[in-house]
C-alpha cells in the first residue's frame, strides 16, 4: 500500500509496519489493483451501527507508537 508520495519517490507500507521508499526513476509502471482492502461482502455482514463504528475508526489519524 502506498503510504506517501513525493515527486522523486513513493513510500510503501508493508506488513508489520515496515516502510520502504522507492525512487520513481526505478518504477516502470504504477497502477491500482482495483481491489479493496476491505473483505468482500463485509458491508452485508455487519449492522449499520457496526459500519458506522468501523468508518469512524478508519477516519481516526494513526498514532505513532514509540
Amino acid at each position: 500500500m502506498i503510504a506517501a508520495e513525493t515527486a522523486a519517490s513513493i513510500t510503501l507500507k508493508r506488513p508489520n509496519d515496515v516502510q520502504e521508499s522507492i525512487l520513481r526513476e526505478g518504477i516502470a509502471e504504477l497502477s491500482s489493483t482495483g481491489v479493496s482492502l476491505m473483505p468482500e461482502g463485509l458491508e452485508k455482514k455487519i449492522s449499520p451501527d457496526e459500519m458506522r463504528d468501523l468508518l469512524a475508526w478508519l477516519l481516526i489519524p494513526a498514532v505513532k507508537q514509540k
